[in-house]
Parts: C-alpha cells; sequence; structure tokens
C-alpha cells in the first residue's frame, strides 16, 4: 500500500490519481463529500470537531477493511495516523475538540490502527502556509471558505512533528510548488522514483 499524505490543498487527490493511472494501482480517496459534518465543521469548528474526525477516522478503516478483502494494491489518500496525530491534535491544541472529546478520539484511532500496518512507502507533501492557503483559495471549495493561514500554519507545525517520528519506514518527501502536474516530464520522474522505492522494497 502507498499513503499520499500532506496538507490541505497539497496535490494529494491529484497524484494519487495519477499514480493509480500509472502503476495500476486503486484508490481509497478521503470520503470528503460523504461526510455529513464536513460542511457543519468548518462554519462551526468547536461543536462539530469530534464528529467530523470520527467519521473520517471510520471511514478509511471501512475502506481498508473492504481493501484487504481484494488482492489488488492501493493508494490512500491520507492516513488513518495523521488523521489522529495531525489534525485532531491540532483541533486538540486550538481549544477546538476538548480533552474528553479527544480521548473518545484516541480510543477510536487505538481501535483500528493496525488496519494500516501493511504500507509499504509514504509520499508526504508539503509547502510554505501562503502557498496552500493560495491553493485553498483557488479551488474555492464552499466548506472551505472558514479556513485561514493560522489553521494552515498550525497543520504544517504537527506535520513537520510527525514527520520526525519517522511514522512509515518508507517516506519521500515532495514539494508541491516543485511538481507541475501538467508536464509528463515533472510527473514521470516522481513515479519513476516512488517505482524504484517499490521494487526495492519489494527484491
Amino acid at each position: 500500500m502507498i499513503i499520499v499524505s500532506g496538507n490541505i490543498a497539497t496535490g494529494k487527490s491529484t497524484l494519487s490519481r495519477i499514480l493509480s493511472n500509472s502503476m495500476n494501482y486503486d484508490v481509497l480517496y478521503e470520503d470528503v463529500s460523504g461526510n455529513e459534518f464536513i460542511s457543519d465543521f468548518y462554519e462551526d469548528m468547536s461543536r462539530w470537531a469530534m464528529h467530523s474526525q470520527l467519521y473520517f477516522l471510520y471511514s478509511r478503516a471501512r475502506m481498508l477493511k473492504n481493501k484487504n478483502n481484494n488482492t489488488r494494491k492501493v493508494i490512500l489518500d491520507r492516513s488513518i495516523s495523521e488523521d489522529f496525530f495531525v489534525f485532531s491534535q491540532n483541533l486538540l491544541n486550538r481549544g477546538l475538540m476538548s480533552p474528553r472529546e479527544f480521548k473518545l478520539v484516541q480510543e477510536c484511532y487505538d481501535n483500528i490502527k493496525d488496519i494500516e500496518s501493511d504500507v509499504d512507502l509514504c509520499v508526504y507533501l508539503y509547502d510554505e502556509p501562503e502557498y496552500i492557503m493560495n491553493k485553498v483559495i483557488e479551488r474555492d471549495n464552499v466548506y472551505e471558505k472558514g479556513i485561514d493561514i493560522n489553521y494552515i500554519e498550525s497543520l504544517n507545525r504537527l506535520y513537520e512533528q510527525w514527520m520526525e517520528t519517522r511514522p512509515y519506514k518508507n517516506i519521500i518527501k515532495l514539494r508541491t510548488s516543485d511538481i507541475d502536474f501538467r508536464k509528463n516530464d515533472a510527473v514521470d520522474i516522481i513515479i519513476n522514483k516512488i517505482t524504484e522505492n517499490i521494487n526495492t522494497i519489494n527484491i
């Protein structure tokens, strides 16, 4: 399994789709549209933080459980681990999730984290907060109207802390602004780098 990780609007879904087409992997996309709490969350984060995070954790666990019944290899668009260690932790740090709510989310994470154990490679997409904020503005998602740069900055800090723990054995880090997904040459370099890494693991 390949995990594509990174902050909001760093190109995870785009890269996942490109890798899927090139490597013949299935993609398990983040289920934003199915999350009934996401719009409410961005309008009133403290009211809906726990609901939204529990949904994302369980939806990823459900997708991975179904994947384990299928022999095809998959790409996961954002991981269970970063849902907890980055997004849930950020909500706790910012006072948008109470310690009691966070404990419930942690219990959920502890019960499902092992389903994500067969990770061959993590591709981590990152960039500066200003660049990410501009991407959020450009894509103009209705449910992201409440996002500000302070929120992006706090997620970035937690992502870097999470990466320092080496959550996966094999990690490739890519700066999003260095990649032009419209150019085949740039995409080919990334695909070759990932393919070489995967082939090395499987030797």
